[in-house]
């Protein structure tokens, strides 16, 4: 209702002497005094205020007050009934409102629950996906613009987009090949590096990205907490490109060569007629604290049973001992050229690793050669598949295929 028809004079504090008994009382319904006031044609309306309180009121031609009150600190009854029209019956968020820019009460609640402080602000974090402070602080709290970009990054598992963007400089879109690139940089290059070692490395830095997390808004710890806690090593992250980059996986083996790029190449067809055996690990089986050349025969005999032609290897050291069970039989042994002797100023193992290599012949032992593997991670693989495993039990030697039925160790 426009109040433009009428003439509103201000009085003193004190207001209309009135008689009582003559009045109408309309409370804060302003819509209806001013609709009795244009039907009943009056012109002038009075006010007067008193604290936050104003008294508004005309007489009718039979000498009735109508009286209506305005409270609140409401500055006007226009300033009221537009409050009204819009929704809001408190006059600080109506005034919030119009400094605002906010046209009705719905958006200022709107407004209001989101969090943000004006709907200008509203709308364009409405754009980037926000529909309230608390899911803009999160994702700007980890470094994201959009809603969307929080989600993917959660999803991701990483815990910020620094982390992010580090790992995409590497080609890596996922947290595990991440973390696991990370404990790949702290391992000794060429060695072979067994799962449980790498495990290892990759729980500690797991741990560093959790100390990293703890940093950051309370309201994301939570989840990218669980999602790290969650994240385990597996061999599968071998797979990853970043991951090949930085060395191999020998599947085989179960161990990881850090430096080493190139492939381990498939093993040909081993020759079975002929093998090697590395003496100084049958004389002191199991973990003998003397050698004995009675289990050298043993095995070479049993082999030669099955027509495999034999060439045994001792070091210089090891024959220099005198604590073998029947020294006389060893040298004769040498003598004959039945065990060789391996050049003082060489490693006994190269002289009969290399010899197996090159006739392309088993090796009887029980010595995993981490050694020598470390410092030839290329024939790791060829020197693991032509590994012959052997036992002596009752005086009987006992071997693994492809000559005895000896089951591999685990």
């Amino acid at each position: 209702m426009s109040l433009e028809r009428f003439d509103l004079i201000e009085l003193p504090a004190g207001g209309l002497a009135t008689n009582r008994s003559e009045f109408a009382q309309y409370g804060e319904d302003f819509n209806l005094f001013f609709s009795n006031a244009k039907s009943l044609s009056i012109k002038t309306i009075y006010y007067w205020r008193q604290g936050e309180k104003t008294t508004y009121c005309f007489r009718d031609a039979n000498g009735i007050y109508h009286i209506a009150t305005l409270m609140g600190g409401w500055e006007s009854p226009e300033e009221k009934l537009d409050a009204n029209k819009k929704g809001f019956n408190n006059l600080i968020e109506y005034r919030q409102s119009l400094e605002a820019g906010m046209k009705t009460k719905k958006i200022y609640d709107e407004v209001r629950d989101s969090g943000f402080s004006s709907i200008k602000e509203l709308k364009k974090m409405k754009k980037l996906g926000f529909n309230n402070r608390r899911e803009y602080n999160k994702a700007n709290g980890v470094g994201c613009g959009t809603l969307a970009e929080f989600d993917e990054l959660i999803e991701s598992g990483f815990p910020n987009t620094e982390t992010r963007d580090r790992a995409s400089k590497l080609g890596i879109s996922n947290l595990g090949p991440f973390i696991l690139v990370s404990a790949i940089k702290d391992l000794p290059k060429s060695l072979p590096i067994p799962l449980n070692i790498i495990s290892e490395k990759f729980d500690n830095k797991k741990r560093e990205i959790l100390t990293e997390v703890e940093m950051q808004n309370s309201e994301v710890q939570g989840q990218t907490r669980t999602n790290i806690i969650n994240l385990h090593f597996t061999a599968e992250m071998f797979k990853e490109k970043a991951v090949k980059k930085l060395g191999r996986y020998e599947e085989s083996l179960k161990h990881f060569y850090r430096g080493v790029t190139g492939d381990f190449g498939k093993v040909g067809k081993i020759d079975a007629t002929k093998a090697v055996l590395d003496g100084n690990n049958i004389a002191l089986h199991p973990e003998l604290s003397s050698p004995m050349v009675s289990q050298i025969e043993l095995v070479a005999d049993k082999l030669k049973e099955k027509t495999v032609e034999t060439t045994v290897f001792i070091s210089q050291n090891m024959r220099s001992r005198n604590d073998w069970d029947n020294k006389k039989r060893l040298e004769t042994l040498i003598r004959s050229s039945v065990i060789i002797v391996a050049p003082e100023d060489q490693e006994d193992d190269y002289w009969w690793i290399e010899l197996a290599l090159a006739q392309n012949s088993p090796i009887i032992t029980n010595d995993k050669l981490r050694d020598w593997r470390a410092r030839n991670p290329a024939k790791a693989k060829d020197l693991n598949e032509r590994r012959v495993r052997f036992g002596i039990v009752k005086g009987n030697a006992l071997l693994g295929p492809p000559f005895g039925e000896l089951k591999p160790a685990g």
